[in-house]
């Protein structure tokens, strides 16, 4: 009976290891058996995982007769860290098959303080759908980035299309306007010093009368009295020199707007920028004192002694202007008190401030308000196109990324913002005093 038992017990143990070789065959991981001293003691290779190694049956081999030097360097590096840790340590590596190559991955599992059991996978259908996978990604990615930079040259297109139409229609009025006052206050100013060359002879004339006597008149005499003769006499030259200045102050004034258009000057051409930076608050005086919230705005102006520069005169005046107008805004909108001085502590009023500095290779224009300041978040989208912080109506949020154009890409220069809330705000503008070699299409693109 106790032979019949043994024989039954060794039937079902060799069942069962038949059973469970054959599971191992059937798993997708090749499993080797390793002593401490990298010798193979087992070896269940996986149909499907052929090429873990070419070397036929393992069992007696060392890791250094299976592999090649490096591959047997880095299993027995972690076949000691497996003992050492008894944690599971994880490796991949490649070999050659067939003209390809296969990727592996490998973890090595203690068996005790002596043993350690590596489970070899055939990874490289996984790593070629991770690549293909990748790859996918980088293309939408492309498209993605493809489709953002469409947009951003929509909008800037869109955005050059405003300014286009918005500077064609100002140009087109300033020249009707110049045109219409310069044309009777020219011929105003150059009659007035025929008119008091006359009006001094008609003076002469009554000297003479009256020194031949001829003023005894009575009639004469009451007619004198009656017009204040003396008085008339004393401030009608004065009259014809306020009439004279006016006329003068006129003039400036268009000259001053033709200046700021410069519709005829299309090419760049050396100017002073300090005739472009007065011909701009010219233009925005009326601005300047009608600011009903705090009062006449007041301008500071600090020029320094620059040379002329090389520039597109009509572009950079447009970029004054953005710049004088919203900081004209921004002290309409805010109140102005000790906390806003920004230059000089005993100033509360609402003020701005121009300075002009010469710096070696280019020519650096600051304009400062001291009004209520920008956030930070604000200011990192401040050149954004359609970006404004003003309420529907009151801004197209164009004029700082035009003015971002013109200086950065027209010129090569730069623009940038420095505020903080409660302490005004600085605008910097940078332009090299000779114009730089630009690319065509960088050119194009502005003047488009």
């Amino acid at each position: 009976m106790n032979i019949r038992e043994i024989l039954a017990a060794k039937k079902l143990l060799e069942e069962q290891e038949t059973k469970y070789q054959k599971l191992l065959l059937a798993m997708p991981d090749s499993l080797i058996h390793f002593n401490r001293e990298g010798v193979c003691l087992e070896y269940f290779p996986s149909e499907q995982n052929v090429a873990a190694s070419s070397n036929g049956d393992l069992v007696g081999q060392t890791v250094e007769e299976i592999w090649s030097v490096d591959l047997a360097a880095l299993t027995r590096y972690f076949i000691t860290q497996a003992l050492e840790t008894q944690q599971v340590q994880h490796s991949e590596y490649v070999l050659p098959d067939q003209e390809v190559w296969r990727y592996y991955e490998a973890r090595y599992v203690p068996c005790g303080t002596q043993e350690v059991i590596v489970i070899i996978r055939d990874i490289s259908d996984r790593k070629q759908i991770e690549a293909e996978l990748r790859l996918s990604q980088a293309r939408e990615r492309e498209k993605a980035s493809q489709l953002q930079n469409a947009l951003a040259e929509l909008q800037k297109t869109q955005a050059q299309l405003i300014q286009v139409e918005k500077m064609s229609a100002l140009g087109g009025m300033v020249a009707g306007i110049a045109h219409e006052i310069n044309n009777p206050v020219c011929f105003i100013h150059g009659n007035l010093s025929y008119a008091m060359e006359y009006i001094e002879h008609l003076f002469q004339l009554m000297d003479l009368y009256k020194a031949k006597g001829l003023d005894q008149d009575p009639d004469v005499q009451s007619y004198c009295a009656e017009i204040e003769f003396n008085f008339l006499r004393e401030d009608l030259p004065k009259l014809l020199s306020s009439m004279q200045m006016g006329t003068e102050r006129i003039t400036e004034i268009v000259k001053s707007l033709r200046n700021f258009s410069r519709l005829d000057q299309s090419e760049k051409k050396r100017v002073d920028i300090h005739e472009g930076l007065d011909g701009t608050l010219l233009i925005l005086n009326h601005r300047l004192k009608s600011n009903y919230n705090q009062g006449t705005i007041q301008v500071i102006k600090n020029y320094s002694n620059l040379p002329h520069i090389e520039c597109y005169a009509g572009l950079l005046n447009q970029v004054f202007m953005n710049l004088i107008a919203n900081a004209i805004d921004a002290l309409d909108e805010s109140g102005v008190g000790e906390s806003f001085a920004v230059l000089d502590p005993e100033i509360v009023r609402p003020t701005i401030w121009i300075f002009t500095e010469d710096l070696m290779d280019r020519v650096q224009i600051r304009i400062i308000d001291n009004g209520g300041g920008i956030d930070e978040q604000t200011q990192q989208h401040l050149f954004n196109p359609f970006f404004t912080t003003k309420p529907p109506g009151k801004g197209t949020g164009l004029g700082l990324s035009i003015a971002y154009s013109i200086v950065v890409e027209k010129h090569q220069g730069a623009l940038f913002c420095r505020s903080k809330p409660g302490h005004g705000t600085e605008f910097v503008v940078e332009i090299p005093k000779v114009f730089p070699s630009c690319p065509l299409d960088v050119i194009s693109s502005v003047n488009s």
